[in-house]
């Protein structure tokens, strides 16, 4: 015990103890990530949830992080970070890159993140995440502050295995234990069930039958317009919404009453539009 506390008495004195969102909100109610622990966003395809990784990138610049695309190639994880970056319409980089007249600036965005890392290699172990952590020290001379996941089914090719949410199961439980082990906080990405829709808010039983969601805080990511019941003008009308609910949380015990609105905006920024103003994250130079 005196070990363990002595371990407390260091973290308290780390002045970067955690590893924040880029989401005002969800860096009040959570406060991000620290060593060991496992946050992660739940929702169903296509609400945006690669954005959230792309802003918790972008919004710290100064952080090692390891961006594990297990799905999306590192191509359009690249076109997708300018876009937020240089605050530049998502549909113009994707022209540029059609029309190959992508701008000099592309090159700046390597030199101002210059410790983030993506790797888009399928079927990755956790074995294989350690492996790249310690190229990264090596490189770098230090261990990556961060990882991202995306997303947990495609973790050692968890969906592609036939098992199901038995085997996502076990991987959420080993996930939990190797970022203890390697004393590394983590981002992690999770599909809703198919039966949930994309308008409702997850719950906890949101990620039955497709995994468990067996981490240290949860949140949940939808978007409302996509509600089918809903009038082709008030669709219209919050087609840039995206909410969030914090599910679980062991950090600070903060939990949502109401949903945490955000604006997607064209270049993939989310402004907060849950606190006064619609504020959006200020980060560092």
């Amino acid at each position: 015990m005196a070990d363990q506390i002595a371990d407390l008495r260091r973290f308290a004195a780390n002045p970067d103890q955690r590893i924040p969102w880029g989401l005002p909100s969800l860096d009040i109610l959570t406060e991000g990530p620290a060593a060991g622990e496992v946050h992660m966003v739940l929702g169903r395809s296509f609400v945006g949830k690669s954005l959230v990784a792309t802003n918790v990138l972008v919004n710290n610049p100064n952080k090692g992080i390891i961006f594990f695309s297990l799905e999306m190639p590192a191509r359009q994880a690249i076109q997708r970070l300018y876009a937020h970056w240089a605050r530049v319409d998502h549909r113009a980089v994707q022209q540029m890159t059609r029309n190959n007249t992508l701008p000099l600036h592309l090159d700046e965005m390597a030199t101002a993140l210059p410790y983030h890392i993506i790797v888009d290699k399928g079927g990755l172990t956790l074995g294989d995440m350690s492996l790249y952590c310690d190229s990264y020290a090596r490189y770098f001379g230090e261990r990556p502050n961060a990882v991202i996941i995306d997303y947990l089914e495609l973790v050692a090719g968890t969906k592609a295995s036939g098992e199901g949410w038995q085997r996502t199961e076990a991987v959420a439980g080993a996930l939990k234990d190797w970022a203890k082990d390697e004393a590394m906080p983590v981002f992690i990405l999770h599909q809703c069930t198919k039966e949930e829709p994309e308008w409702r808010p997850p719950t906890q039983n949101s990620a039955r039958g497709a995994g468990f969601t067996e981490s240290d805080v949860v949140i949940g990511m939808w978007q409302p317009w996509r509600n089918p019941d809903l009038g082709r003008y008030e669709r219209e009308m919050i087609r840039n919404e995206v909410h969030f609910n914090v599910i679980k949380n062991r950090v600070t015990g903060r939990l949502t009453t109401t949903p945490i609105q955000m604006i997607l905006r064209d270049d993939l920024r989310f402004v907060d539009m849950s606190l006064p103003g619609g504020a959006e994250y200020d980060r560092p130079n």
